[in-house]
């Protein structure tokens, strides 16, 4: 029996197999298709090759914004003026020295006389406006203020207008 005769003889059989086998293929594909469009998985996947714009990756899952990443830059090397203005007011010093890093004061209060000297350093890599009771003071990115101990009370020191530490000035 040759193969050529076999196949001729059943040639339409092997036709209809075939047929049949590409469509529960079909079938198959489709009901699959059907599925992951219904669970949604369909929209994820096309999401994931999907390029998202900037302000879409800074959204968080609930769709609230999140807060910005800051890069801080390194610091930069201490000035001979900011060296001695610590030895006079740092802790081996008098002790009268606020250091702020991001608008939060280290030591949160102080307590001196009227009449006394004290320093605001500006540890952040941008430029403050600090308060003192009525008086304001631009403080630039690193740098430091020598201030004096205004009237007798209680002044808030606050740092663009959020607070951020205490002076007490006694008589």
């Amino acid at each position: 029996m040759n193969i050529s005769n076999s196949f001729e003889k059943y040639r339409w059989a092997w036709i209809g197999l075939a047929l049949v086998v590409l469509g529960i293929a079909v079938l198959c594909y489709n009901r699959y298709q059907t599925q992951e469009v219904r669970e949604g998985r369909y929209e994820k996947k096309a999401a994931l090759l999907e390029e998202k714009p900037v302000a879409e990756e800074n959204k968080a899952p609930s769709g609230a914004i999140k807060a910005p990443v800051r890069v801080k830059k390194p610091v930069p090397p201490a000035s001979a003026r900011y060296q001695s203005a610590v030895a006079i007011y740092g802790e081996r010093g008098t002790g009268y020295r606020f250091q702020f890093a991001e608008c939060s004061g280290v030591p949160g209060e102080l307590t001196m006389k009227k009449g006394v000297r004290y320093m605001l350093d500006n540890r952040d890599d941008q430029e403050h406006t600090f308060r003192v009771g009525p008086n304001a003071v631009n403080i630039p990115a690193w740098d430091i203020a020598i201030l004096t101990a205004g009237p007798v009370g209680q002044w808030y020191v606050t740092c663009d207008g959020g607070g951020a530490a205490v002076i007490k000035v006694t008589s």
